[in-house]
């Protein structure tokens, strides 16, 4: 064997190797960020581990967190919840004060309006499901309700203080909650909802 084909075959082995430690890596953070997601909200919840079940949301994933819905399998209508796996390797369970803050401080820059919307929604109580374009009912609501400009709108201030505006829609409750959230460079986050009544 010529030294530079065993040179190319030591080199291919040294990349396919470090390869499969990166793989292996980002795996085993996944499965320990999950481990402590499922530990935080048996705990948080009271329900056993075999009941307990999370899935990564990943149109919101982004910047190194991780978004889970956390449910009870046994409920099979019960509510979802809301955690996140934070880049410092924390997680923001159900009981965390400040989430969608401490969310959009490490992952929300370069993010559009509808996923800082996501994330507040999600994390805030924010009433309801957000309004998008892939969420129909809430359009259709949104309409009849006579609302221009329903779809998540995201500015920013010179100072650097972002401004966002969207809707959700409680379809249980058949009401349309208009939100206003503020999230200055250095301060915390407001979040001001008013209640719109639904037409029907």
């Amino acid at each position: 064997m010529s030294k530079t084909l065993s040179s190319l075959i030591h080199h291919f082995i040294l990349l396919a190797s470090g390869m499969f430690i990166m793989t292996f890596t980002a795996d085993t953070a996944a499965a320990s960020a999950l481990e402590r997601v499922l530990a935080q909200a048996e705990a948080e919840s009271n329900w056993p581990r075999s009941q307990v079940e999370a899935s990564v949301i990943d149109v919101l994933t982004r910047n190194g967190c991780t978004f889970y819905g956390v449910r009870n399998k046994q409920q099979m209508d019960g509510p979802r919840y809301g955690y996140v796996a934070l880049p410092d390797g924390s997680i923001l369970g159900v009981r965390e004060e400040n989430r969608a803050e401490r969310a959009l401080n490490p992952c929300g820059r370069g993010a559009d309006s509808v996923w800082w919307a996501g994330v507040i929604a999600r994390l805030e109580n924010a009433g309801g499901v957000l309004v998008t374009e892939t969420a129909p009912l809430a359009i259709q609501q949104i309409r009849k309700a006579g609302i221009e400009n329903a779809l998540p709108n995201m500015k920013r201030s010179a100072d650097g203080t972002v401004l966002l505006h969207f809707h959700t829609y409680d379809p249980n409750r058949n009401l349309i909650h208009q939100v206003d959230a503020i999230l200055p460079p250095r301060g915390h986050l407001e979040i001001r909802k008013s209640i719109i009544q639904s037409p029907d």
